[in-house]
């Protein structure tokens, strides 16, 4: 088993955080935006954690992403894929646990 860090990461998710705090600037992020959670909690491995997404007309939906995907104020880093009137729909970092990749969320769950 890796040894971890003070922050409970493996060697493999120290250097994966860290390219994915250098390449942030580059032009895969450009259409990132951040939706807003219901509910973040740790995952199975230390550097996962699960989030919670009310999806647009109700439900939530379940995500397991690393923590790189998660930002300071627990809102979920997701691609922009289109918009209508009032909702957004975003692709997310991981497959959910329905199996869905792309979401429609709530235009005002959006940043």
């Amino acid at each position: 088993m890796p040894e971890l860090n003070d922050m409970g990461e493996t060697p493999a998710s120290v250097i994966q955080r860290e390219a994915l705090e250098r390449d942030h600037d580059s032009e895969c992020y450009k259409n990132m935006v951040k939706v807003s959670t219901n509910k973040v909690t740790e995952g199975l491995m230390p550097a996962e954690k699960i989030a919670l997404i009310e999806i647009a007309g109700g439900g939530l939906e379940e995500v397991s992403v690393s923590d790189a995907d998660i930002s300071d104020d627990n809102k979920l880093l997701a691609s922009f894929i289109g918009q209508d009137k009032e909702r957004v729909l975003v692709e997310l970092p991981r497959e959910s646990a329905s199996g869905r990749w792309r979401i429609w969320v709530n235009a005002s769950a959006v940043a």
